[in-house]
């Protein structure tokens, strides 16, 4: 008989009370197939039914082992914990239940009933705004611990300037070690949906997520916090403006107006904000590298550019170094001619046969056809700190804010000839508080971010091409040698950051919307 078929025919017999008969056909298919985990699951009921209850946690385990996706284990494994009064493991087990299938209602009551049964408000307080962000692994000191994105060391700074300013604030998100940090709280995703089954949320603010615009929860106010173009893939197929959404908050003019062209949503139902960075902390210092220059982003955003162009920079200042800064590697398998040209070139065009890998990495846009442009892997294998790739060039990974602001403001320049259609810009904003003045495209929000010939100098036209590079490469050797023209920068760059972009500052702003807000939803109920 199959195992299928035994299976149905085992929970038939437990249905009608017949639990030796159906345990005795769950433990024949154990015998040929042992680690079949709904076998052992129901088999696990039966002894649990029977009495039998360290057969039933040995079985629960076991199915467990088997297939960790499976959601009933987990749920069942809870009740034994609950009845045997092993209230913490009850709680632990209930909430794997619901990180695997959280629609399983009775999972939350469950947890619930733990929780309260150790004296415990459950994952409860009396915040008054809740993030929700998926994305990278974080927790409130992961910037001082390693390199971080954009969006996540935004939402750090953020919930860190609200707590300063007496508002309690509440971060989900995949957090690596869940605790209060600087005021903030931070827990993991699946302590998001404990928390809005249980309780009603204050104001919700979705960072990179329409997620949480789906689900049944109650919330007072629904904020769609926005750092992505429209064509990032977790917006495919998505409508934000058939959401649940009180407010859009946008980042840059660019980007509230694409997103209200492409989603049809009116502009009115945008706040338009900023971007921050921590003034303490990027700061200017007397002593800079005179040819320095720093790249700090990721390296499908123009670095395939700048590396073809920096040769001719280094022809004219013998001694300039590039200096690359990111927190995201890519992993490219060329094979071994590929290889060899890459070493020698720097940068290498090669068929897609060419590739071991299904995936290329990072076309350049300009290639002929069938053609793309790869940067080669020996760049992103066995370097140490401060590795050389190609002369004057140098990477360092996943720097900590703190040791990326000491770099940046070592720098002479930033130099971005972006590819990438940015709506901010976290990297241009700390550069200018370290006053280093940045050379970049005008691609996108980049004129916003960067003033021309007050913070930096912008290079319209396609990066790509000849006289996009020639400029490029003109106005930043005129930088490096023009020490009353790159002072005047430097001045313009800080100036600028303390002006508009202290988080502190930002962090105000938002109070005063989203009370405003509220205060047009309920009148004058106050939130803060």
């Amino acid at each position: 008989m199959a195992i299928e078929e035994s299976l149905q025919q085992g929970i038939s017999l437990a249905g009608q009370g017949k639990l030796h008969q159906a345990l005795s056909i769950f433990e024949d298919i154990l015998k040929d197939c042992p680690d079949e985990p709904r076998v052992l699951f129901n088999a696990a009921v039966i002894n649990n039914r029977l009495g039998y209850k360290d057969r039933a946690l040995i079985l629960l385990q076991r199915s467990i082992d088997a297939d960790s996706s499976f959601a009933n284990p987990y749920y069942y494994l809870g009740q034994l914990y609950l009845q045997n009064g092993c209230y913490q493991e009850a709680y632990e087990a209930f909430r794997n239940t619901i990180a695997r299938d959280i629609e399983f209602a009775s999972a939350y009551e469950g947890a619930r009933s733990a929780a309260s049964a150790m004296g415990l408000s459950i994952i409860a307080d009396e915040s008054d705004v809740i993030f929700y962000t998926g994305g990278y692994p974080f927790h409130g000191r992961s910037m001082e611990e390693k390199g971080l994105g954009g969006s996540e060391s935004a939402l750090i700074y953020m919930a860190r300037a609200l707590a300063a300013k007496g508002i309690k604030a509440r971060v989900f998100c995949n957090c690596e070690k869940p605790g209060t940090y600087d005021g903030v709280r931070y827990d993991d995703l699946v302590d998001f949906h404990i928390y809005r089954n249980l309780y009603k949320l204050p104001v919700l603010i979705s960072s990179r997520s329409m997620r949480p615009f789906k689900l049944d929860l109650q919330a007072q106010f629904r904020i769609l916090w926005i750092h992505d173009d429209v064509n990032v893939p977790f917006l495919e197929n998505e409508c934000p403006a058939s959401l649940p959404i009180d407010r859009i908050f946008a980042i840059s003019h660019w980007q509230r107006d694409v997103w209200s062209r492409h989603f049809s949503i009116p502009a009115e139902r945008f706040f338009l904000t900023r971007n921050g960075v921590d003034l303490k902390l990027f700061k200017p210092v007397e002593k800079r590298v005179r040819h320095r220059l720093v790249y700090a982003s990721r390296p499908d955003r123009g670095l395939n550019v700048l590396l073809k162009l920096f040769p001719s920079i280094r022809q004219q200042v013998p001694d300039a170094e590039l200096h690359i800064y990111t927190y995201q590697l890519p992993d490219d398998k060329l094979n071994n001619v590929v290889w060899q040209q890459a070493l020698q070139s720097g940068v290498v065009t090669v068929q897609r046969p060419h590739l071991t890998s299904p995936l290329p990495l990072y076309p350049h846009q300009g290639g002929g056809q069938g053609e793309e442009t790869f940067f080669p892997r020996p760049w992103w294998e066995g370097l140490g700190e401060g590795g050389e790739l190609i002369p004057g060039v140098y990477i360092r990974r996943g720097l900590p804010k703190a040791a990326l602001a000491e770099e940046m403001a070592t720098a002479r320049l930033m130099v971005y000839p972006s590819t990438w259609r940015e709506t901010s810009c976290i990297a241009a904003i700390e550069a200018q508080a370290a006053g280093t003045p940045i050379v970049a495209s005008t691609l996108a929000a980049l004129p916003e971010t960067v003033l021309d010939g007050v913070s930096g100098r912008l290079i319209p036209g396609d990066p790509n091409t000849a006289e996009f590079g020639h400029r490029f490469v003109e106005t930043v050797v005129g930088l490096m040698n023009n020490d009353e023209t790159w002072q005047r920068l430097s001045r313009g760059a800080r100036h600028r950051t303390e002006l508009l972009y202290d988080w502190n500052i930002i962090a105000k702003e938002w109070i005063i919307e989203i009370q405003r807000l509220v205060d047009a939803k309920n009148g004058n109920n106050l939130l803060f």
